[in-house]
């Protein structure tokens, strides 16, 4: 089975309608669409007629949980109309998920297009097709992808590397100013 993860709040900024409908036209077999989130209010309406058997809603849940749902998928995808770096991503990656990613997520920060993932413009319902189409027929292009997410996840964005770069940025601003605090 391909399974295809989304974790957010399921609302029209979130960008899920286009997710939905994507995976919707594509119609791949054997797959499956998780959604994990809160709906938001008044989207409800919109989201049902578009939900079949092969999407699952799941209420939020706690942090500490998603690294089960992210281990049984293969393939992360957050669509986001507008936000800021979405944490999610870089969890996913950690996970060992290739990572689809709206321009507007955050994600050209963290992602190098089609080596751990791919950047894709807002609203952009065909290239979302076309790339998890991409990594559905070609196993070995996403399990290549999966070594390399997971594998910049652990190196780049550990707590140690985030630690280091703190600490350096600091000692950095200090050697620039280190006349200032002599005097």
């Amino acid at each position: 089975e391909f399974n295809i993860i989304s974790v957010g709040a399921i609302s029209v900024r979130k960008g899920v309608i286009y997710l939905i409908k994507a995976f919707n036209e594509l119609n791949l077999k054997n797959s499956k669409l998780t959604l994990i989130g809160d709906i938001e209010k008044g989207f409800k309406k919109t989201l049902l007629p578009l939900i079949n058997d092969k999407i699952e809603i799941i209420s939020s849940i706690k942090q500490n949980s998603l690294k089960e749902y992210y281990n049984c998928a293969d393939v992360f995808v957050t669509c986001s109309i507008e936000e800021g770096l979405s944490m999610v991503q870089i969890q996913a990656m950690a996970c060992g998920l290739p990572v689809i990613s709206s321009e507007n997520s955050g994600g050209e920060d963290i992602i190098n297009e089609g080596e751990d993932g791919f950047i894709l413009k807002i609203r952009d319902k065909d290239r979302l097709k076309e790339k998890l189409l991409l990594l559905y027929e070609n196993k070995n292009l996403l399990a290549l992808m999966s070594k390399k997410a997971e594998l910049k996840a652990h190196t780049h964005f550990s707590w140690e590397n985030y630690g280091n770069k703190v600490a350096n940025f600091y000692l950095d601003i200090l050697k620039k100013n280190e006349k200032l605090f002599l005097l």
